[in-house]
């Protein structure tokens, strides 16, 4: 097809020649009609080849446009599906994007929506022009039923549409479905678009500014699982991959870490989450090179739980707070966590270090101020740097203790948020102990225990 659309194309010395062309299609549209679907089906490929090799250089008149793109429509209905799909090719080079109602992109999305054979949508899905208005009728093809035309959707999403150029609400929800796909093709083909387009091509091969597209702050989970099958890929991959590597992106995110804890800088949350994404990913490998990878990446114990306490003490916001300083508290709130996750896989050997890590932590926990989204990490944090399960459970049945002494039931109205606050933290730490151990509940379940205010309910009978 390829040799002939090059033959009519080209006159005996090379120049393009659009009579010859003209002729041809002329005879060709005559055959549109044909009972043999081979007639139809080639018919309808031959016009294809032939606009897709002269492009603007062919010349025709109007009334053969209109009578090629007439034919074209209708083939596009045929009862055939590779007539339909030689149809949606050779009507793409008719469509007019800019046109609200232009009639061969609404055909396009038809085929692509909606045609049976899954061959047809993939033509229509790899040839339609990519607008605000068509953008959501391509990317209802992630839910396609046929892997095939799922898989060619990322590698047309990798063709024609820049990370930068997509909302990032649609970002985040193309690779979440992508790398949650169960199909081993489609989900490679989700992670080609994501590591040799977006990040390599995109991003000039930048994690952070990945992270940074994809509001990592906001949108934790899936920026966890892009990192994540980043490191996958060029821990597979044969050959280097263009660009920096991770173990050049780690030497970036240790300088930020030591100029953060030295006072020189500033920790940006995108950089806290890698080091704690890369220190998870690298924990779940084998063998002492990434025991290295994570040495040359954490810094000392004290140094981090320094840092983590500054962010921690900088993320508490008054009431009267302006709305960039509670953003800017959000901020610190996100790379407190992130550090805790990272202290928690540590090296505890510094008895030093792990003292301060445990002072950190009881302070957070006693501290009412503490933002709710920092306790399951600040627990877990502790029961790792107590190394012993009863320890653990005995310190935070302490804090509890200390924080519900003073509670009373006779609070003034002023009172009342600082008392409701206060339970709700000690019922989340106890919820978040019970599920994190495996202590024994049997005590839990005594009658008076649960109700000890069983005497003043009878007084009041």
């Amino acid at each position: 097809m390829a040799l002939t659309s090059k033959f009519v194309a080209t006159d005996e010395n090379g120049n393009v020649d659009s009579a010859f062309a003209v002729q041809l299609l002329e005879h060709l549209l005559q055959h549109t009609l044909a009972k043999d679907k081979a007639v139809r089906m080639r018919t309808c490929q031959l016009v294809g080849a032939i606009l897709s090799s002269m492009g603007a250089n062919l010349d025709v008149d109007d009334d053969l446009w209109d009578s090629m793109l007439e034919k074209m429509l209708a083939r596009c209905r045929d009862k055939v599906p590779s007539v339909r799909a030689a149809a949606a090719l050779a009507v793409s080079f008719f469509q007019d994007p800019e046109e609200a109602d232009d009639p061969v992109v609404s055909e396009l999305t038809r085929l692509m929506s909606r045609d049976a054979s899954k061959d047809v949508r993939k033509t229509a899905l790899q040839n339609i022009a990519i607008t605000k208005a068509t953008l959501p009728h391509v990317l209802r093809r992630l839910r396609d039923n046929k892997a095939d035309v799922r898989k060619l959707l990322y590698q047309v999403i990798a063709w024609k549409m820049p990370i930068k150029k997509l909302p990032i609400s649609l970002r985040c929800d193309i690779l979440k479905i992508g790398l949650d796909e169960r199909i081993p093709s489609v989900r490679e083909a989700c992670v080609d678009m994501l590591c040799t387009t977006w990040l390599a091509e995109n991003l000039s091969s930048n994690p952070f500014s990945l992270l940074k597209c994809l509001d990592a702050e906001v949108n934790e989970k899936i920026a966890t699982a892009a990192l994540q099958a980043v490191f996958e890929r060029f821990a597979k991959s044969r050959k280097r991959m263009s660009g920096p590597s991770p173990t050049e992106w780690d030497a970036t995110a240790n300088t930020k870490l030591a100029a953060a804890t030295s006072g020189e800088g500033n920790l940006a949350s995108v950089e806290a989450l890698y080091i704690r994404v890369r220190v998870e990913w690298c924990k779940k490998q084998r063998g002492g090179v990434w025991q290295d990878a994570i040495d040359r990446l954490l810094l000392d114990l004290s140094s981090m739980t320094d840092l983590c306490n500054y962010h921690y003490q900088q993320c508490k916001t008054a009431a009267d707070a302006s709305e960039a300083e509670r953003a800017a508290a959000e901020t610190d709130i996100c790379i407190a966590r992130q550090l805790l996750q990272c202290i928690k896989m540590a090296d505890f050997g510094d008895e030093g270090g792990r003292r301060q890590v445990v002072e950190l932590i009881r302070g957070m926990l006693n501290d009412t101020e503490t933002p709710a989204v920092l306790l399951e990490s600040a627990m877990s944090c502790l029961k790792a740097a107590m190394m012993d399960e009863s320890g653990y459970i005995r310190t935070v049945a302490e804090v509890i203790s200390a924080l519900k002494e003073p509670l009373t039931a006779d609070e003034s109205e002023d009172e009342s948020p600082l008392l409701e606050q206060t339970w709700t933290q000690c019922l989340d730490m106890a919820s978040t102990l019970l599920t994190s151990t495996q202590v024994r509940t049997t005590a839990f379940t005594q009658p008076r225990l649960i109700c000890q205010t069983e005497p003043a309910v009878r007084r009041a009978r």
